[in-house]
């Protein structure tokens, strides 16, 4: 349905709405193709009956626009090729490439991966310190993202990694005898390229550190997959701030979806 036919019928759509309200999943899944729902009788004695289908395809008419005249965002020439970039970079860049895939292709990664596990919302998140910390840092309650087992290729590369490595260090004795506060900055660095944790994570939370009696460290690692504009800063920054940037273009137009990552490390130091 057109735009204008839209208007013009307006009225008379919202008549029928009211009237005939909405099928339940389980009405349509209980037939093969058409379910007739509900009649009514309008005002001016006109009988009106109302079907829905379960089945998409095959439809003629005005109906037959409905979904020809939703436009998906476009994408420019650079962003698309930086897409399919993106794409086959993915494959060797195990953090930030996992963290894309998942954004840009509904979990693409994870749905393939047994050391990542989706979740739909927050509310399947029972451990509350680590809710009232996602509070603090501005992450959605009805945000989705994916849980990283403690044997995933992200967990392990990050525990490997100098900043969380100089973390370790530099607290030894406070996580050993878990006088450590419960949660820490940690902000990766842009090493050499292509410098992974940098593009997918870059700054994060460290949640619960702390050194076990029989020598692991343990903790996770929470952020939030977004982006906001930036400007370059130097000829090195310009690389990264044009990801940086075609990231949170993709995002305004709703062709990437923030999501929020937990990291869960468990690693034997002795």
């Amino acid at each position: 349905m057109s735009s204008d036919e839209f208007r013009t019928n307006e009225k008379a759509i919202d008549y029928q709405l009211a009237n005939l309200g909405i099928p339940a999943k389980s009405d349509l899944a209980l037939s093969d193709d058409v379910v007739y729902v509900h009649s009514y009788t309008r005002d001016d004695g006109t009988k009106v009956k109302a079907h829905y289908r379960s089945k998409a395809g095959h439809i003629t008419g005005a109906a037959s626009n409905i979904e020809n005249h939703f436009e998906e965002p476009k994408m420019t020439a650079e962003e698309k090729a930086i897409d399919v970039l993106a794409r086959v970079g993915s494959w060797f860049l195990p953090v930030a490439g996992a963290n894309l895939q998942n954004a840009r292709r509904d979990f693409g990664y994870a749905k393939d991966n047994d050391n990542a596990h989706i979740l739909n919302s927050r509310s399947e998140i029972k451990n509350k310190g680590l809710n009232d910390l996602m509070d603090r840092v501005g992450i959605p309650k009805n945000s989705r993202g994916v849980v990283y087992g403690i044997n995933s290729e992200q967990s392990k590369k990050l525990f490997n990694a100098p900043e969380i490595q100089n973390y370790i260090s530099k607290n030894y004795s406070k996580l050993v005898n878990n006088k450590q506060n419960p949660t820490a900055d940690i902000e990766f660095r842009y090493n050499k390229f292509p410098t992974d944790n940098y593009l997918g994570i870059q700054h994060c939370k460290l949640y619960n550190p702390h050194i076990t009696s029989d020598g692991y460290f343990n903790a996770m690692i929470v952020d939030y997959y977004d982006f906001a504009p930036r400007k370059a800063n130097s000829y090195r920054s310009i690389f990264t701030t044009k990801i940086n940037n075609w990231g949170y273009s993709m995002q305004e137009k709703g062709l990437l979806e923030n999501q929020f990552n937990i990291y869960q490390i468990r690693e034997k130091l002795w």
